[in-house]
């Protein structure tokens, strides 16, 4: 009687235990077995808390979101700079070709100014064509002398 006295008491004691433990149920088989020498044993079972996964759940995906959202935040930052070389690139491009189209403006413009003309023309021995020089024609010649000019042009 003793040793069933002890027994019991330990398996109370075991029951306490698990009862202090919040995150812990004792969940008994309403069912008890009965063995060959009359005694009756329960089945238990032992259940953790399910509010204690959720919390876990939850924290496990907010920290996978927020390994997601820095792996996004890493991506764009990566695309920002490369945007933004290629920006600096198209300006350097811009610059040199803006330094490029001035040159060319300022050759054009010296090119078609009337005094370098006329300097050029000197240089070359030519001359303002005097009274001597100029013909005149009437206006019936004018569509003969017009095809002449451009059986010349040829």
């Amino acid at each position: 009687m003793n040793v069933a006295r002890r027994l019991d008491e330990r398996e109370n004691n075991q029951y306490s235990r698990f009862a202090r433990r919040p995150d812990l149920h004792v969940l008994e088989n309403t069912q008890p077995r009965t063995y060959n020498d009359s005694r009756t044993y329960s089945t238990v079972h032992y259940r953790s808390n399910s509010n204690q996964f959720l919390s876990q759940l939850i924290i496990t995906m907010i920290v996978l979101f927020l390994f997601v959202s820095c792996i996004g935040f890493l991506a764009i930052q990566a695309q920002i700079a490369s945007v933004e070389r290629d920006i600096s690139r198209l300006n350097r491009d811009i610059y040199e070709l803006s330094t490029e189209n001035n040159t060319m403006q300022s050759i054009i413009n010296t090119a078609t100014n009337i005094e370098t003309i006329r300097e050029n023309a000197t240089m070359l021995g030519m001359t303002k064509p005097g009274v001597e020089n100029v013909e005149y024609i009437s206006a019936s010649d004018a569509s003969t002398v017009s095809l002449s000019a451009s059986s010349l042009e040829n």
